[in-house]
């Protein structure tokens, strides 16, 4: 079931009498002409076509609501920019992890909801977020900051206490959920498979690793986009997930103008077997017969890749990615709880929003990686920790010995710390309080 099916069960059960239209991909104006004519009570669309609609910004609205709002948290994407614009005289914002990767990312949500009083975000950023700077030894440059924590919490939450509720799972969250708002959900528990690569994939790691270091050292006193880092992180992670063949590929960019440059050699990279990490995971699945599992990385290649391996063992599986089209994702959930299939494989980024009911087929989750994006980790897991598990949630991280793989978790763990401290986890925040971090 998709995030349109949810709303649409909502508003038939909760509120029969409400005239539901929801966006058609393929035909954008048709769902234009019906908001401008008022030709129905609600109208549901997803987050991407803002963008692509910008006639949307002179239409007054009486309710906006943003669902996994989220999605807004980038201040500068155009996603962003176009909600911002939209006329309303009342918005709501829904989400269970509002602030994305970052606490000063809930600065951008805070400013949809609330223009005039989160006006800036460098002010928003400077009050509630830990900065060091990063200078330049030679003095060519002023250096730039990078946030390592936060600060100044209990000002935050009193600030929003008059417009946000925070509800959890299993904790204590407001005096009507003194056990949380799903008390009867099973524990979540975290399991490890620990793997050698093999020689050949050692060898290629350490041979990029050198180069990244290498690289590092050449730029670690430059202001560097984000974006960039994780691209190198990425693809030294990818050495860890099978063996490449790194092969030259052409590429035209996008120059600032909209236009396309003339074809570039870029270096890439094709995953092949063996890989001791699908070895690792197609023994756990021939261990357990015909139990059913969910297996997610970060990587569209990996995905297939252990679709094609296990197939050759009898194991069928299907794969969610963001290639997937619409129609097939609609049906792909329901086919896996009918026991069609017995694995799930599915792209983290793809898997984190708008699929629901694979608690319903399994209870069991294996990570190949991570993402580097922290939320998309978590909200990937509570694909199984939801409603309607009845069992307890296993979740499986594959970790290659030796590699990015170990301090990334330990990484991204230290960021939600700091997200869940700013959103109100008061024994996160005395935690990070005892580690002298705020």
């Amino acid at each position: 079931m998709n995030t349109f099916d949810s709303w649409q069960e909502k508003y038939g059960t909760q509120s029969s009498q409400s005239d539901v239209t929801v966006i058609d991909r393929k035909n954008r104006t048709k769902f234009l002409d019906a908001i401008r004519k008022r030709q129905g009570d609600v109208f549901l669309m997803h987050w991407d076509a803002l963008r692509l609609m910008p006639e949307l910004r002179n239409i007054q609205f009486g309710t906006i609501i943003g669902d996994e709002v989220h999605r807004i948290a980038n201040r500068k994407a155009q996603s962003t920019l176009a909600a911002k614009k939209l006329q309303a005289l009342h918005k709501l914002g829904l989400s269970g992890t509002a602030t994305g990767d970052q606490p000063a990312n809930l600065w951008s949500v805070l400013s949809w909801l609330y223009p005039k009083q989160y006006s800036s975000y460098w002010r928003f950023r400077k009050r509630y977020c830990v900065e060091e700077l990063v200078g330049d030894p030679t003095g060519r440059t002023r250096g730039y900051t990078k946030i390592t924590g936060v600060q100044n919490v209990a000002q935050l939450h009193e600030e929003l206490e008059p417009f946000f509720v925070r509800h959890l799972k299993r904790e204590q969250c407001c005096d009507h959920h003194p056990d949380g708002v799903m008390d009867w959900l099973p524990d979540k528990t975290y399991e490890s498979i620990w793997v050698q690569l093999t020689p050949t994939q050692r060898r290629f790691y350490e041979q990029m690793r050198k180069e990244m270091v290498a690289w590092v050292g050449e730029h670690e006193n430059s202001p560097l986009m984000a974006s960039v880092v994780v691209a190198q992180m990425v693809r030294l992670s990818q050495m860890a997930l099978a063996t490449p063949e790194i092969y030259t590929k052409m590429v035209r960019h996008r120059k600032p103008d909209g236009t396309l440059s003339d074809p570039e050699p870029v270096e890439a990279v094709k995953l092949l077997e063996p890989s001791s990490k699908l070895d690792a995971v197609q023994e756990r699945l021939l261990d357990h017969g015909s139990k059913q599992f969910v297996v997610a990385s970060s990587s569209k290649q990996i995905c297939y890749l252990a679709q094609e391996k296990f197939a050759k063992k009898g194991i069928s599986s299907f794969v969610l990615s963001g290639d997937t089209p619409q129609e097939e994702r609609d049906g792909m959930v329901q086919r896996f709880v009918n026991g069609d299939t017995q694995l799930f494989i599915g792209v983290i980024e793809a898997m984190a929003e708008g699929i629901d009911g694979l608690q319903h087929a399994t209870d069991t989750m294996i990570f190949l990686d991570r993402s580097w994006r922290t939320v998309k980790n978590k909200q990937c897991e509570d694909r199984l920790h939801r409603d309607g598990q009845k069992d307890t949630v296993q979740i499986i991280d594959v970790i290659a010995r030796d590699t990015l793989d170990m301090g990334r978790l330990q990484r991204l763990e230290t960021k939600w710390s700091w997200i869940k401290s700013i959103l109100g986890d008061p024994a996160k925040a005395q935690e990070l309080v005892l580690k002298g971090m705020m």
